[in-house]
């Protein structure tokens, strides 16, 4: 939830104002309803004035004049908390430790921060600000107007609830189950496709793409499997859900017929006010689902999100002079099992010019990442002249140093810049 507080912060004026607007809409649509109810009985019992008739003219305008003011905001935080979780994750990367980078991967990081992006999104403002401003009002001031009308329709309404909950919580248990699927399903897609673009001429040449293509394939059609399963799931709870609304919009005729106490007024009142009363339960139970599915991939996000950074980026010595050498003694370094370096030592000389040369995986850019501190040693010294890499602040090691990969990259800005 840190992450979630974070960003609300960021646009805690923005959500205030998204969290009033909803709140009297809320009420107004129950009232739309409520005064309906007076312009009905008026007119069956002929005592509708001109006033009733400009009161609820007004009404009318001033709840779709709201609803459209309430599209501002909405937008505003839809896409900013979305993008705002995307920018968290950029900040991450600026700080990470290159080896929790590494084991990640590209392409399965790329897809978890899309989904976590989204899942965030989700679970902010899909689901809490959406349960706040609008399902939670929109029920209270409903049930208030129903009760004011017939206690005894709120009670079965209360009853319906209930039914509703229990349903809820037997689709839950299949959904959760499809949800981790297709996560898994979508990093391994993503996973497959990023490998492919980056290892275009080595997977040609070994004629590995039909392998590759075959097992991305396989991938897809798991993803779609899952979630035309889960839809059919979300579909099945739309239909119960209206065949028991329907079921009480019948009930009401017959409770009306049966004890002459309702004014026509009052029917048409209810079944719209039932609507109001029931269509927040519906939302809410396909929000709360998604909402349980989304935690899955935003609990993958923010694991990415805690994972460890490089402390040396900013802590450590600073450098006050020139180098002057760089002296490497008896430096050894391993991947897991694997030993890339052994035992070297070497010495570069203020202004040599030296170049690494070896066949893949002898440890050419190893060296270098280590040489830059984005790779820890743990056998062996690194001096910068009298000083230990490892002492050193990154930050003000990158003031004085240039690095070009062999993949270019092309900043924006100008030339210059680049």
């Amino acid at each position: 939830m840190r992450y979630i507080k974070e960003i609300l912060k960021k646009n805690r004026i923005w959500v205030l104002v998204y969290i009033g607007l909803g709140i009297f809409n809320a009420f107004m649509a129950n009232y739309k309803a409520d005064y309906f109810q007076k312009v009905i009985d008026g007119l069956a019992d002929r005592t509708l004035a001109f006033a009733g008739v400009a009161t609820y003219g007004f009404i009318l305008l001033v709840n779709y004049c709201m609803n459209y003011l309430d599209n501002y905001p909405e937008k505003k935080l839809e896409h900013g908390i979305y993008l705002d979780f995307k920018l968290l994750s950029l900040r991450k990367i600026s700080t990470i430790d290159y080896t929790e980078y590494q084991k990640i991967g590209t392409g399965k990081l790329v897809q978890r921060i899309e989904n976590g992006s989204t899942a965030g999104r989700n679970v902010l403002f899909n689901f809490w600000l959406c349960l706040i401003r609008d399902l939670l009002p929109t029920i209270v001031f409903s049930v208030y107007f129903i009760w004011k009308i017939d206690k005894k329709v709120t009670y079965v309404l209360f009853v319906g609830y209930m039914l509703i909950f229990i349903i809820t919580n037997i689709l839950l248990k299949f959904l959760y189950k499809i949800k981790e699927k297709i996560l898994n399903s979508e990093e391994l897609l993503n996973h497959y496709l990023v490998r492919g673009f980056m290892e275009m001429l080595i997977f040609r040449m070994s004629k590995q793409f039909p392998n590759e293509i075959k097992k991305t394939n396989n991938a897809k059609e798991s993803i779609v499997s899952a979630k035309v399963k889960m839809n059919m799931i979300h579909e099945a709870f739309f239909t119960i859900f209206a065949l028991l609304v329907a079921m009480l919009d019948i009930g009401i005729l017959f409770y009306a017929r049966k004890t002459q106490n309702l004014t026509v007024g009052s029917v048409v009142a209810l079944i719209a006010l039932i609507e109001n009363a029931y269509t927040p339960i519906a939302i809410f139970n396909v929000l709360y689902v998604q909402y349980k599915l989304d935690k899955a991939s935003y609990k993958r996000f923010e694991e990415f999100l805690g994972l460890k950074d490089d402390d040396q980026l900013r802590n450590g010595n600073a450098i006050n002079a020139d180098v002057g050498e760089i002296a490497i003694k008896n430096l050894s370094f391993q991947y897991g099992e694997r030993k890339i370096i052994d035992d070297l030592s070497l010495s570069i000389k203020k202004g040599e010019k030296i170049a690494f040369v070896g066949e893949s995986g002898s440890g050419k850019s190893t060296l270098i990442k280590i040489l830059l501190g984005l790779l820890k040693y743990n056998q062996g010294k690194v001096r910068l002249g009298d000083m230990e890499l490892s002492g050193i602040c990154l930050n003000n090691l990158y003031d004085r140093v240039s690095y070009l990969s062999q993949d270019a990259p092309v900043f924006d800005g100008t030339i210059v810049s680049t």
